[in-house]
């Protein structure tokens, strides 16, 4: 073909395609704007005391096709889309899909990167402070049973005691509660993904047995059941005899992350990779400098985060002045890089009550 028409052909294309993206970018500004008309709308209803209103009330220009409601839905706040669900069955759906809740996801984690949410638990009451309208987990009656939040997954929380596991997403008030372990202590409970599968994982450490080897029970939502696991890559080794206990573990990548104490001192990690569901251990040998030079810091001073999808390692005696190490996995295998805070790092509650997450739609029970 002659270059020139090619030329010619290029420019052609290009300029339809501005022309489209101008289009959609119209369509999507006026969408917007009828979403926003629905949602004021429904504050209003809600301020009326209105709780049924009528077909015409409701039929507030809806008529939206699925590709491009789902364009606009995606980037709406979590909290908007829970009342946006009550517009009609039709959007309900929508907003339920499972396509619409990766959507969501993805697009969170892209532009936020990290939890910029903090859920914070009363011990006594298992009411969750931050949004008090949807995110009251309901408990039997009785003395506290020194509730934690393990931890957060995709805008999941996980909170349990000596004898309940809940998994709740405050932004959209569901939670859910999982069936009782029975005759199980829990030492600690991890929660993540499998990135493999894509189903969400407890995993409740119980004890360690006679021949030191890491005892535990892993539920998986999507099967919803317990299941026994023993499997270690070796025995741990004796000097390690607790999972820390003002630790909470963390979730990355697939993998939870517990610190172990031991006699010496000096700490390791615990690793559940939550596909194969077994477990191996990682050396806290830090790197000092570009010399080469490595330290363990005291296990009671080791403070374990995730941040931007990485398991992040500082010495909480060093406070802000602390170097943090990032445990990087890739080709070239597995170490730890030194870095230091950056201005507006946001360090996760250090209680056993409180955690980071991110608002989105993901259920508990999916």
């Amino acid at each position: 073909m002659n270059p020139l028409v090619m030329e010619v052909d290029l420019k052609k294309r290009k300029k339809w395609q501005s022309k489209l993206q101008h289009i959609m970018r119209h369509v999507i500004r006026r969408s917007l704007a009828i979403v926003s008309r629905v949602l004021s709308f429904l504050k209003e209803q809600v301020i009326s005391g209105k709780k049924n209103p009528s077909r015409s009330e409701t039929a507030l220009s809806v008529e939206i096709p699925d590709d491009i409601a789902e364009e606009i839905l995606h980037r709406v706040r979590a909290n908007d889309l829970v009342r946006l669900k009550t517009v009609s069955k039709h959007w309900k759906a929508l907003i339920e899909s499972g396509y619409l809740v990766e959507k969501h996801l993805r697009r969170r984690q892209k532009i936020h990167g990290v939890e910029e949410c903090k859920i914070t638990l009363d011990v006594l009451t298992f009411h969750v402070t931050l949004i008090s309208k949807y995110s009251r987990l309901r408990r039997d009656k009785g003395e506290s049973r020194a509730p934690r939040v393990s931890g957060s997954c995709n805008g999941l929380v996980c909170v349990y005691d000596l004898v309940d596991v809940y998994i709740a997403n405050p932004s959209t008030g569901v939670s859910r509660k999982l069936s009782r372990l029975q005759g199980i202590t829990k030492l600690s409970a991890g929660f993540g993904r499998d990135v493999v599968t894509g189903a969400y994982k407890v995993v409740v450490l119980n004890s360690f047995g006679d021949d030191n080897r890491v005892e535990c029970v892993v539920f998986d939502l999507s099967a919803s059941d317990w299941r026994w696991r023993y499997k270690t890559a070796g025995p741990m080794p004796p000097s390690f005899t607790l999972i820390s206990p003002e630790r909470n573990p963390v979730s990355v990548n697939g993998s939870v992350f517990w610190l172990l104490t031991c006699d010496h001192g000096h700490p390791e990690i615990l690793v559940m990779d939550l596909h194969t569901e077994e477990f191996r251990t990682v050396s806290l040998s830090l790197p000092k400098d570009d010399n080469h030079v490595f330290v363990s810091p005291p296990s009671g001073s080791v403070y374990m985060w995730s941040l931007m999808g990485r398991l992040c390692v500082s010495d909480l005696g060093q406070g802000l002045a602390s170097d943090v190490w990032s445990f990087v996995q890739d080709e070239l295998g597995e170490r730890w890089e030194i870095t230091k805070f950056a201005p507006g790092t946001v360090i996760p509650p250090l209680n056993l009550s409180s955690a980071w997450f991110s608002p989105t739609l993901v259920s508990p029970y999916q």
